[in-house]
């Protein structure tokens, strides 16, 4: 049991997912479900929905077999970024720290590994969109 408080979750904030046809899932998740292309690399496609102001809430990564890469939470500050290392460090938690830009339009994060193995991150800086 951990003797220090839990950092303040705010919102669920994105996924990743390895994608093996950057392509098709493009066609997918622009052309079928409509969502918006926040920017592209040779490897990764970064989208939000039409209305999200935040960078990203999707992130399709190209990789050799279909995977949840990482769950993203956003929490209320720099220091509950700090209180996530804290925490998960107390309860006996793995624990990354991950320096802003590590993913393209979020600052500064802390990654986990939960009970399944499952990597989870805690940030509170993204870059901010305009609708549309």
């Amino acid at each position: 049991m951990a003797s220090i408080a839990p950092p303040d979750v705010i919102r669920s904030a994105y996924a990743e997912l390895v994608v093996t046809d950057l392509a098709a899932a493009r066609w997918f998740y622009v052309d079928v479900l409509g969502l918006v292309v926040t920017a592209e690399t040779d490897d990764a496609l970064y989208l939000r929905a039409y209305e999200e102001y935040t960078h990203h809430s999707l992130v399709l990564r190209l990789g050799e077999a279909p995977a949840l890469a990482l769950l993203s939470y956003r929490v209320r500050g720099l220091q509950e970024v700090d209180a996530a290392e804290a925490y998960f460090r107390d309860l006996g938690v793995r624990v990354q720290r991950v320096p802003a830009g590590t993913t393209l339009g979020i600052g500064e994060a802390v990654r986990i590994e939960d009970p399944l193995g499952f990597p989870i991150e805690f940030f509170s800086t993204t870059a901010r969109m305009s609708s549309g």
